[in-house]
């Protein structure tokens, strides 16, 4: 279980209509300690977290995905920005 998932609740069910994004440095903490080391994944997952549009998303997600199916699936079911 992750550290902020009960601030998350929490948030959620005081403030039902806030936005919360996540602090990208957490994110990458988490993902590594998931066990998506190394500089490949370093490198990948900071191109997707530096995109600017839609476009530059999904590529770098596409080739996240080339590289680890299984880090592109965890990414994915963690979303970076939710409201």
């Amino acid at each position: 279980m992750e550290v902020s998932a009960g601030l998350d609740k929490a948030t959620h069910e005081l403030l039902p209509k806030a936005e919360h994004r996540y602090c990208t440095r957490h994110v990458y903490c988490n993902f590594y300690h998931r066990g998506f080391k190394g500089e490949e994944m370093r490198q990948c997952f900071w191109k997707i977290s530096h995109a600017h549009t839609v476009r530059e998303y999904e590529a770098a997600m596409a080739k996240l995905k080339q590289k680890s199916p299984l880090a592109w699936k965890d990414l994915k079911e963690k979303s970076l920005r939710t409201s």
